[in-house]
């Protein structure tokens, strides 16, 4: 038979943790997940601001080509798929303008650029959204090609493109929107269907353009 401890004080088994451990691990967990949770967060806060930024710039060059050229211009957005052509689904953007001879073409006006790895432009959601949607494959869009900056052959085989389009003032082509359009850039959730971080940029209708700082949590 065992018998108790001579001053009547039971001793815990030396592998046991006390109350105050086991409140400091926790306490530990927390922190490291914060930090993580930060880390993310501060990661996707940049590569949104790049990301935004990086169209703005384009957004503002295809409207300075259009006053400078005298003809219409468009930003264009390739559309491929996500499953065999991440690189470029609603990543690849280049700036186009109208062939001044009158031929019906779209002349690359820059080199084709991309948006950060891991973030995309949101296709429009509806019929009304100022950025338009267009099928190369229905000759909705003839490219042409420029001496010495050809088209990436990856754009003309888009199975659709969405494009942002200004007049030869400057002004924005917006369709049957008033008061401007609003592009949406945001993180890549697949189809996950979460909420996630995006920021937009604001363009007027006499073509300028705006890049409010505010990051919005949405479902793109």
């Amino acid at each position: 038979m065992k018998m108790p401890p001579a001053n009547g004080v039971h001793r815990l088994d030396a592998a046991a943790f006390t109350l105050l451990e086991v409140l400091l691990v926790i306490s530990l967990i927390a922190a490291v997940a914060a930090g993580l949770g930060t880390a993310w967060w501060d990661r996707s806060r940049s590569g949104l601001a790049t990301a935004q930024h990086l169209v703005g710039t384009l957004l503002s060059q295809a409207r300075a080509t259009a006053v400078a050229r005298q003809t219409e211009t468009r930003l264009v957005v390739f559309v491929g798929s996500p499953a065999t052509d991440s690189g470029n689904h609603l990543r690849m953007l280049q700036v186009l303008h109208a062939d001044a001879a009158g031929t019906g073409e779209w002349m690359p006006s820059a080199e084709p650029q991309r948006l950060p790895r891991g973030f995309i432009i949101v296709p429009p959601a509806s019929p009304g959204s100022p950025v338009g949607t267009i099928s190369p494959a229905a000759s909705q869009l003839t490219i042409g090609t420029t001496a010495g900056l050809p088209i990436e052959s990856t754009l003309r085989a888009a199975s659709r493109i969405l494009f942002m389009e200004f007049r030869p003032d400057g002004s924005f082509q917006p369709g049957d929107i008033m008061g401007g359009g609003r592009v949406v850039v945001a993180r890549d959730s697949g189809d996950s269907g979460t909420s996630v971080p995006t920021r937009s940029i604001l363009i007027r209708l006499n073509g300028s353009v705006v890049l409010p700082e505010e990051t919005v949590f949405a479902s793109p």
